[in-house]
């Protein structure tokens, strides 16, 4: 049809000026969202955002022709969009731009009347599919001999799977065997342990039956023979106390006595016993549980609480007065948060640190580590005094060189610095002290690639996660740098393949069983486990607590509490481990204590937090 002839005058040389029109003059790459200034000149929205990223900024200068504009009162979003550019974004991403190909021979490259392969997905004029009918048919003998070949080999396949198989078996029964008696152990264990328990408590129990009886015949008897035997009026009064203090803390001992619980759990097969006695909340002093992770386990038998001895071959387990003392532990850590003074503690790098954004404190040293977009470099300052120690890091296009630098990860296995690039779309990998090692990725939507990753972390397990901000995915490496998995990618009801809109936080918890995310667009916070599983998700866009607009960075503290950088209401918010609001700090503006525009956010090991502050070009220690 007509339409059909008119694409199909359209030539390679005319496709290519029209991507040439549709090229951003900042990043080189074809537009997205764009933007056009008063002068014509079209822009990424986000490459116009970036360049923007000042307190003070209200003019802008058209990176093309460096005419000044002014900035509307709105922000980037108040420039007008350009529809004659986002047709021809449409006209090219359509299947009438690529026409020219699909009507040319793949063989000969002939423009012509074509015939679609099924087989090999290609187009082929007449005279090239004749030529391929018949390779095809040469291919059929080859094919015939590889499966009659196969045939043997199938054979040969089962013979060794039925060899494995056996051994397999005998295996699984002996272990099953090792299994029982382990179980059977654990059962006498438990049983011994009830029993001892029983006996303590039939011990406790006389014991306090006698004292009161004993007791109860000395009040009876003195009340029988009245105080009036005793001659002096004092001893009269001291025997009377004596006795009530005596009734007095029997009967509160009675009151607690015989209140031993005693419980079992069967998904652990263990048996808690707690007493009375035992220590108040008031009385918990902080442990660090998330550094130590549960391990399977069978009851002791000594003391009056359940202990953990490790069992083979069993799954990890947690027992009730574990997670009591969790629970403990993260409402302790709540009061510390809630009655802390956020007071900033000190500023780093005053006039030195330009636009800083990712912010990491270093496991190896007494070392915070600060990374400045503007000077494209990497910042380390010391901890105790907040002295500047050094710097590395340059621009440039040559590897190891940033053009935006951003997020910032420390391996505490490799001892190695991981760097996210925006423009350069990938991740730089240096050794402790500053020298390039490698680069990871490169631009792109497959495995691996990125498109302007923004935060990374690692896990204690050298584990790699990346924020692949643009590509709205986060991916998980090895420490090597080689695909694992992703998250958060999956089809969804709305027949989207993504969780996220612009992922551009990440903390993984020191256990590294959970993970952390801000999702930039949707205002929100997910959580993961490692592996992928969605855990669950908390907040909705706001300014309220436990309200978000734009929550740009997010860190979890050593007992898996969360740190939400809130930059677009300029404040943190902390969040228990199971997303409840327990502190806000912070609020819009560039005095101390005060945030324009948060854009990292670390903890230390003694819970003071470091946040960076793009837009009032500050780092500070609180």
């Amino acid at each position: 049809d007509a339409q059909k002839q008119s694409i199909t005058v359209l030539s390679s040389k005319g496709t290519e000026t029209l991507k040439e029109m549709v090229q951003c003059p900042i990043c080189l790459d074809r537009l997205h969202r764009p933007k056009m200034l008063p002068c014509q000149h079209a822009f990424c929205f986000l490459c116009l955002q970036n360049s923007v990223m000042s307190a003070d900024v209200t003019k802008l200068r058209c990176a093309k022709c460096r005419t000044e504009v002014p900035l509307p009162q709105e922000g980037i979003s108040g420039f007008p969009s350009s529809i004659h550019l986002q047709n021809i974004l449409d006209l090219l991403e359509s299947d009438y731009a690529s026409m020219d190909e699909l009507l040319q021979c793949s063989t000969c490259q002939t423009m012509s009347t074509t015939v679609y392969c099924e087989h090999c997905k290609l187009s082929y004029c007449a005279l090239c599919l004749a030529r391929h009918v018949e390779d095809m048919a040469k291919q059929l003998s080859h094919i015939t001999e590889q499966l009659e070949a196969t045939v043997d080999k199938v054979g040969q396949r089962y013979k060794e799977f039925e060899e494995v198989q056996s051994a397999l078996q005998s295996k699984i029964k002996e272990e099953t065997e090792m299994r029982i008696s382990t179980l059977r152990d654990s059962e006498k264990q438990l049983l011994e342990r009830l029993e001892a328990a029983r006996i303590c408590e039939e011990a406790t129990c006389h014991d306090l039956t006698e004292r009161v009886k004993n007791t109860a015949a000395a009040t009876r008897t003195l009340a029988k023979e009245g105080l009036d035997s005793i001659k002096d009026p004092n001893e009269k009064v001291r025997a009377f106390m004596r006795l009530h203090r005596e009734a007095g803390d029997l009967l509160s001992e009675s009151v607690t006595n015989g209140n031993t619980e005693v419980s079992f759990d069967p998904s652990s097969f263990s048996v808690t016993i707690r007493s009375p006695s035992e220590p108040t909340e008031k009385d918990v002093e902080f442990v660090n549980l998330s550094s130590s992770p549960p391990v399977p386990f069978i009851p002791s038998l000594m003391g009056n609480s359940t202990s953990a001895v490790p069992l083979e071959n069993s799954a990890a387990t947690v027992t009730q007065q574990q997670r009591e003392a969790q629970d403990q532990l993260a409402d302790a850590q709540s009061r510390a948060y809630r009655t802390k003074s956020f007071l900033p503690k000190s500023r780093l790098g005053i006039g030195l640190v330009q636009r800083p954004s990712g912010v990491a404190v270093s496991p190896w040293s007494s070392e915070i580590f600060v990374v400045s977009m503007d000077n494209h470099k990497v910042f380390t300052f010391d901890y105790h005094t907040g002295r500047f120690l050094r710097s590395f890091g340059s621009r440039g296009h040559r590897e190891g060189e940033f053009l935006c630098p951003f997020g910032i990860a420390l391996s505490p296995i490799e001892e190695e610095i991981l760097i996210t690039d925006k423009w350069k779309h990938c991740i730089h990998v240096f050794d402790k002290e500053g020298n390039f090692l490698r680069q990871i990725g490169m631009k792109g939507r497959s495995a691996g690639h990125f498109r302007s990753p923004e935060s990374i972390c690692v896990d204690s397990n050298g584990r790699i996660y990346v924020c692949d901000t643009c590509n709205h995915r986060i991916q998980v490496l090895d420490h090597e740098g080689i695909f694992l998995h992703e998250i958060g990618t999956r089809v969804l009801d709305d027949r989207s393949r993504s969780m996220f809109q612009e992922p551009t936080g990440i903390a993984v918890t020191q256990d590294a069983r959970r993970v952390v995310i801000c999702d930039f667009g949707s205002h929100r916070v997910h959580v993961f486990s490692t592996d992928g599983e969605h855990l669950f998700t908390f907040g909705q866009k706001g300014s309220q607590r436990g309200q978000y607009v734009h929550p740009e960075c997010v860190a979890v503290d050593a007992r898996g509490f969360i740190l939400i950088g809130d930059s677009g209401n300029g404040r943190i918010q902390i969040c228990r481990p199971d997303g409840r609001h327990v502190r806000t700090f912070g609020n819009k503006g560039s005095n101390h204590g005060q945030f324009s525009w948060i854009s990292g956010i670390a903890v230390t090991s003694n819970n003071e937090i470091v946040v960076s502050d793009f837009k009032n070009h500050s780092v500070q220690v609180f």
